[in-house]
């Protein structure tokens, strides 16, 4: 399958979701079941699938930025810090408390609290995109909050990104024993 026809098939059963008057990020996400690896074997290239998802998710955040108000987002610079660290820290908060039964490292507690702390921006901007809440106060708040997480981990991200990176070019180097030092 190509790029273009997955994109079709993604848009057809978008439709249908929206036709049957179900959120349309629902259908996304059964078209990407239905024609992934895992479902129909419609698509298996890893590379396309990644090309399609990022694809997806830039042209959906260009559409929410140009619906949001850079004013109102940073006039709500309070309620995104301290949402975010209340909500890291509640989560992590609870992870610990599961992980008194499991015996699970701190590392591991900080590790899967701030994974199960961090919202999908994409998902949950579609769904206020498509219940006509973005526009509320309510809405706002919860956009800022969510760029408020992303903000940390697309930095994280890169961050880990680099060090793997360095990291494999350093396991990769030859050594060479005719190197001197001064």
């Amino acid at each position: 399958m190509t790029i273009v026809g997955a994109i079709l098939a993604i848009l057809l059963i978008g439709f249908a979701m929206r036709a049957l008057r179900q959120p349309q990020i629902v259908g996304y996400l059964i078209a990407g079941l239905l024609i992934g690896p895992y479902g129909l074997g419609l698509l298996q290239d890893p590379d396309l699938i990644g090309r399609i998802g990022g694809l997806g998710l830039i042209v959906l955040l260009f559409f929410i930025g140009m619906e949001a108000s850079p004013g109102s987002l940073l006039s709500r610079w309070r309620l995104a810090i301290f949402g975010v660290i209340l909500q890291v820290a509640v989560t992590i908060a609870a992870v610990w408390a599961i992980a008194l039964f499991y015996e699970w490292s701190w590392s591991k507690i900080i590790i899967l609290g701030f994974v199960i702390s961090l919202s999908s921006t994409a998902v949950v901007l579609k769904l206020l995109k498509d219940w006509n809440e973005l526009d509320t106060q309510a809405g706002q708040n919860v956009l800022v909050v969510l760029l408020a997480q992303d903000m940390p981990a697309h930095c994280c991200h890169r961050s880990a990104n680099s060090a793997l990176y360095l990291l494999h070019w350093h396991t990769q180097r030859k050594f060479c024993p005719t190197t001197t030092t001064v």
